[in-house]
């Protein structure tokens, strides 16, 4: 399920970091957490598990700012709303009971230790289904995150990869049926491998060979900014086309695409044409 929410700017002048992902992570936990902290501790501390690795089904997109400005690193916002859309894979009978966590919260988000921005969410809308289908096409609207490990030193360490690496497609695939799997716990090891043996495929839409197609856009973005330990992190922009089993474009559509997304990473939209 995916909401839209309208926030009310509560006070001028209002500053964010450039980099509000961690900040705006932190406050839909708490939004959760002062409703049902069972689920909270859930998503925080575990999230759904495959392996030894977790996966939190969610993500969110950028703020929606129509006016604002820049400098350095700081984004001034001047319009008196801006939108947010959070996107959760979970079972639609929670829909109703997320709704309500968010409307009417008022918070803050301090995103440098100083700059305070203040918001009062006036509206929550439970966004249309989109009709899914074995071969789908997005546009990325937050960049999407894969890393191999790389050993440099004496540990090992992410290696963000380009979208035309030639592993990438690989590594898509492999994080998509990841995220399924440790989403789908009530099936079998064998019920689980005869689903995702069906085909799949991925394909980068953004093609510099094409005169008018895009290329992908690397963003660098700081997780947990002015901490003593600030993460970067680099995703990409960029369109692409997914042919999988219906159920498994769901579940990157609503959970998100690609790693970090319960930081706000793998964000996308569908493409009609």
């Amino acid at each position: 399920m995916r909401f839209r929410l309208t926030l009310q700017v509560r006070q001028q002048p209002c500053v964010l970091s450039m980099n509000y992902q961690s900040a705006l992570q932190a406050w839909i936990y708490r939004c959760i957490s002062e409703s049902n902290a069972d689920f909270a501790t859930f998503l925080h501390d575990k999230g759904y598990q495959y392996g030894k690795r977790s996966y939190k089904p969610f993500t969110f997109s950028p703020l929606q700012i129509r006016y604002y400005d820049t400098h350095q690193d700081l984004l001034k916002i001047k319009s008196e709303t801006v939108h947010l859309n959070i996107s959760m894979y979970v079972d639609e009978v929670a829909e109703n009971f997320v709704k309500g966590v968010f409307l009417d919260q008022i918070f803050e988000l301090t995103t440098d230790g100083w700059n305070v921005a203040c918001f009062e969410v006036t509206s929550v809308q439970i966004e249309d289904r989109p009709r899914f289908q074995p071969t789908m096409r997005f546009r990325t609207k937050s960049p999407i995150c894969l890393s191999r490990p790389e050993y440099r030193g004496d540990k090992f360490l992410p290696q963000y990869m380009h979208p035309y690496a030639e592993d990438y497609p690989a590594y898509f695939l492999a994080n998509l049926a990841q995220t399924y799997r440790s989403t789908h716990p009530q099936l079998s090891e064998a019920e689980q491998e005869t689903f995702l043996s069906k085909p799949v495929s991925f394909r980068v839409l953004s093609n510099p060979q094409r005169p008018h197609s895009k290329k992908p856009r690397s963003k660098l973005i700081t997780l947990k900014p002015h901490t003593k330990n600030p993460i970067k992190v680099r995703g990409y922009f960029y369109e692409f086309e997914l042919t999988a089993p219906t159920d498994l474009i769901q579940c990157g559509y609503y959970a998100g695409f690609g790693e970090k997304t319960a930081s706000g990473f793998g964000y996308c939209q569908p493409i009609f044409r």
